[in-house]
């Protein structure tokens, strides 16, 4: 795993439920920890955009970044004012040092 790899610097979010006093039910997203990743557009190559359409129809973008215990689809990444939603969390490797993140890049 090479460090200058990891060139983008990301907010992880959380969802958190409130209720009001009416009843009603309202999620805002927390921020958990700012990390550094790499984040690659799918579909660089015709292959990985061929093998991504067979695991995700939706999946846009591929961050990868050091691995954090308890990272999960409902997550999402903050870069900037774009929104990554958490669509699958892979340990590369099955090494517990590098996660891969298949995300969608939300329209916000």
């Amino acid at each position: 795993m090479r460090s200058g790899m990891f060139n983008k610097s990301i907010i992880i979010q959380y969802k958190v439920y409130t209720r009001s006093t009416l009843g009603s039910e309202t999620v805002t997203w927390t921020n958990e920890a700012t990390v550094w990743a790499s984040i690659r557009p799918v579909g660089s190559t015709r292959r990985e955009y061929l093998a991504m359409q067979q695991v995700q129809a939706d999946v846009t973008h591929m961050v990868t970044l050091r691995h954090r215990w308890g990272l999960t689809p409902d997550k999402r990444f903050q870069y900037g004012n774009r929104i990554l939603t958490i669509q699958n969390v892979i340990d590369a490797g099955e090494r517990h040092d590098t996660l891969v993140c298949y995300c969608k890049e939300e329209l916000v």
